[in-house]
């Protein structure tokens, strides 16, 4: 907002324009101005006059309606209390900005779990968030069609596809939605297919309702899926391939705390995949417990408990990644159609803060 200093002007200054001469009412005009005098005119141009009730550089004027400081300001963009303020983070009103825990909606939802801590917060969630409607394996391709769209990066209207995204320029290829579906592929660039980021092999093929859920299932270039195939997410040390928008397969990096073959996403989508690893661990903890065993990566990254679900490296990087990029405005966009197409949410991105209070001790 651009302020200007209200200038008042007197009927000699006024004339001054006009007129060559006018009157002088001053005794002395190179005599010091005294502040306390009643007789002594307001000063207009004179910022720092303490007397002028008027002055827009005063913060403490009650009567300046552009002061910066006065939270009743209606003139003010940046002023907390107003409702229609595009930059406030809390504005409920704002489509804009990511739920947040004065969400009435979302208070309502998690009102259950409420001042709980710890795994018994897990356990609230867990009954909160479980009887969602298990949809058909090929509603997927619906749910892609209107809520896997890119609005954010090119906001082109393709399909918003994690693992050949580039957020910071043009995209290798593009996928129009329903018309590139696979389909077969002979590489990057084909057609786009069903990701399950929480690989099915894991919990034991195609059972439902996991192999429809999509809260951890996402529109991907089918080649790279392929690639991926069912390896741990994890941080590569030296990569054996890379697709366009650089995300990796190759050998875990030597800090991870696991040795084997890993597939690591770029970092713009890191937080994503990880908020829908906790979605999991949560959603299924009545059987997670069972599925240590159902394959060797499985076996590498789950515990074999309900409770903490991940092995000790994958719970850390899970962590890491899950702090290092923060819920954005596609994720909250995605899980409200998720509640839309089968009626449950995932509370790490309604609440972040969760994965925290849950594991972070």
């Amino acid at each position: 907002m651009h302020r200007f200093p209200k200038i008042m002007l007197g009927t000699c200054l006024v004339a001054s324009l006009f007129l060559t001469a006018c009157e002088d009412t001053s005794t002395d005009p190179t005599a010091p101005v005294d502040p306390t005098d009643p007789t002594t005119p307001v000063d207009p141009t004179d910022p720092t006059d303490p007397t002028d009730p008027t002055d827009p550089t005063d913060p403490t004027d009650p009567t300046d309606p552009t002061d910066p400081t006065d939270p009743t300001d209606p003139t003010d963009p940046t002023d907390p209390t107003d409702p229609t303020d595009p930059t406030d983070p809390t504005d409920p009103t704002d489509p804009t900005d990511p739920p947040t825990p004065t969400d009435p909606a979302l208070i309502t939802y998690y009102k259950d779990a409420e001042n709980l801590t710890g795994y018994a917060l897990k356990t609230a969630l867990f009954n909160i968030i479980k009887d969602h409607s298990s949809r058909s394996y090929n509603a997927l391709w619906d749910f892609y069609e209107e809520y896997e769209i890119d609005s954010y990066y090119e906001n082109d209207g393709s399909i918003l596809d994690m693992y050949s995204e580039n957020p910071n320029g043009t995209d290798s290829y593009n996928y129009e939605k329903v018309t590139n579906q696979c389909g077969n592929y002979r590489g990057e660039g084909s057609c786009y297919n069903r990701e399950h980021s929480f690989p099915k092999s894991w919990f034991g093929g195609k059972r439902a309702p996991m192999n429809s859920d999509v809260h951890h299932i996402v529109a991907s270039d089918g080649y790279v899926n392929g690639k991926r195939g069912n390896l741990p997410y994890g941080d590569v040390g030296a990569a054996t391939w890379t697709s366009s928008n650089g995300s990796k397969v190759g050998s875990a990096a030597s800090n991870l705390g696991f040795s084997g073959t890993v597939f690591e996403p770029i970092d713009e989508f890191k937080g994503d995949l990880a908020r829908g690893y906790f979605y999991m661990a949560t959603r299924y903890q009545n059987v997670i417990g069972s599925w240590e065993t159902n394959s060797s990566n499985s076996n590498a990254v789950l515990d074999g408990s309900s409770d903490v679900v991940f092995e000790p490296w994958a719970l850390k990087l899970l962590m890491k990644w899950h702090r290092q990029d923060p819920v954005s405005k596609k994720e909250t966009d995605r899980n409200a159609g998720a509640q839309k197409h089968q009626g449950n949410r995932n509370p790490f991105i309604d609440h972040p803060e969760y994965v925290d209070v849950i594991w972070g001790n």
